[in-house]
């Protein structure tokens, strides 16, 4: 074998050295990086008027594989004859279920119709049964089915979830970048995939998610996500108009989740009076911001909920939280006797077993 074979057989393995790849993956997740960043900047306030499901979709038994042709053969736009279709496909049973619903027994929807208020601090969700308004430090949740009732939550310890800005802008997080292990162009389109990050399929040009993939390597636990009409709102932000999301277990669908842009305005005005909900008399005030629940009903009406949660709410905690003081203690005479007593039945107890014994 002579020298100049070896040293072409050296090189042309170089060409597709490791090194060369992570050269690669680097430079593209660079790029995606800048075009995330940048994405995420445009959008300092958000309104959105969106439609979301929520389904229980495990009798129909999907796999990976259908739930993927599934997605294809959709034609997707976001009305609500979409979404009854969508309904009636991952859950078909649900749809008889409701058109036999009783409408008098208390509202069954299908999906939610909601309004998002974001002014980059404040945050308020208002959808037909509930309300979320995360303001001040306080995250209220407003009950409007059966009897109304506002509960205060600190922020971020609401255990019940609503849709932010982020959701629909589909900006992955920043550190989803740091776990992607390799990166590379496909047909007009940029593959990244990572043990921890799953598999990301981004535009081109854009550099905005279509699908991931984040299941285990049998394909039986984890979620599919997908990107779907990406527009261009008022404000000059692009954002796909519908998502959908799906779990997976032992390799069967579970739940499918999807959200539609009915029509957004980014970058506007909000006032923040936007964020400011009234009470009127009668209504449950629930104070859950402390391992004791307090609950009381209004007397009158009331302009800011929220005002009379951090008025009121501070006094109470005082008020438990304040030890009883010495000269306050008093000794509990039936207590002592109930004690002395259940002595005096031991020792009898002993003594008679005593003389049984003998």
């Amino acid at each position: 074998m002579s020298f100049r074979f070896v040293l072409l057989f050296f090189l042309s393995a170089g060409l597709s050295s490791p090194a060369l790849y992570a050269d690669e993956t680097t430079e593209l997740l660079d790029s995606v990086s800048v075009s995330w960043d940048e994405h995420r900047s445009r959008s300092a306030t958000a309104k959105i008027h969106f439609f979301s499901a929520f389904i229980d979709c495990k009798e129909q038994k999907f796999s990976v594989e259908d739930v993927h042709r599934l997605v294809a053969e959709f034609e997707f736009s976001a009305d609500e004859e979409f979404m009854q279709e969508f309904v009636s496909t991952f859950h078909p049973e649900v749809i008889e279920r409701h058109r036999q619903h009783d409408q008098s027994t208390g509202p069954w929807d299908l999906w939610d119709d909601v309004v998002l208020l974001d002014d980059g601090i404040n945050r308020r969700s208002i959808g037909r049964r509930n309300e979320h308004i995360v303001a001040r430090g306080l995250h209220l949740m407003y009950s409007k089915h059966l009897s109304q009732q506002i509960t205060a939550f600190e922020e971020g310890r609401c255990m019940v979830y609503f849709y932010d800005r982020d959701w629909f802008l589909g900006i992955p997080p920043a550190q989803v970048l740091e776990q992607v292990e390799h990166a590379h162009s496909e047909a007009g389109s940029l593959k990244l995939s990572g043990k921890k990050s799953g598999d990301w399929v981004l535009d081109a040009e854009t550099h905005l998610p279509i699908s991931q993939t984040s299941m285990d390597d049998q394909s039986k636990y984890g979620r599919l996500t997908y990107y779907k009409l990406p527009t261009i709102f008022p404000g000059d932000v692009t954002a796909p108009a519908m998502r959908v999301e799906v779990d997976f277990r032992d390799g069967i669908a579970q739940k499918a989740e999807l959200t539609a842009i009915v029509d957004a305005e980014f970058n506007l005005d909000i006032p923040k009076t936007a964020f400011v909900v009234p009470a009127k008399e009668g209504a449950a005030m629930v104070d859950q911001r402390s391992e004791e629940r307090h609950a009381r009903a209004l007397k009158h009406d009331i302009e800011d909920a929220a005002e009379y949660f951090l008025a009121n709410g501070i006094a109470r905690k005082a008020v438990a939280a304040t030890p009883i003081s010495g000269s306050e203690r008093k000794f509990d005479w039936k207590a002592f006797f109930l004690i002395a007593n259940g002595i005096s039945l031991i020792v009898l107890g002993v003594v008679l077993w005593r003389r049984s014994a003998n």
